[in-house]
């Protein structure tokens, strides 16, 4: 997963005042995890909705802000990602 989009993806949305991602930032995400590979779009879509059936917008962005931090070591983050790994076969 691409980090330093990611941490910007969610420093932006921290001003969303839904528990989504506004529509144009979910895209964006999706856009830049997919990249050249269409056969990631079903992986980063289920991480996108773990993502955000986890973390509220600005939970998201105190959580994942610093690279540094433990939140993509996190037990939750793993899971998510655990979960999704079904849809990289698809």
């Amino acid at each position: 997963m691409k980090y330093v989009f990611f941490t910007l993806l969610l420093i932006s949305a921290s001003t969303a005042q839904a528990e989504t991602l506004k529509p144009e930032l979910r895209e964006l995400y999706l856009n830049s995890c997919v990249g050249q590979e269409e056969s990631m779009r079903g992986y980063c879509e289920c991480t996108l909705e773990g993502l955000e059936s986890q973390y509220s917008s600005k939970q998201m962005s105190k959580q994942f802000a610093d690279q540094d931090s433990d939140a993509f070591s996190s037990p939750e983050f793993q899971a998510i990602l655990s979960q999704c790994e079904s849809k990289l076969s698809e």
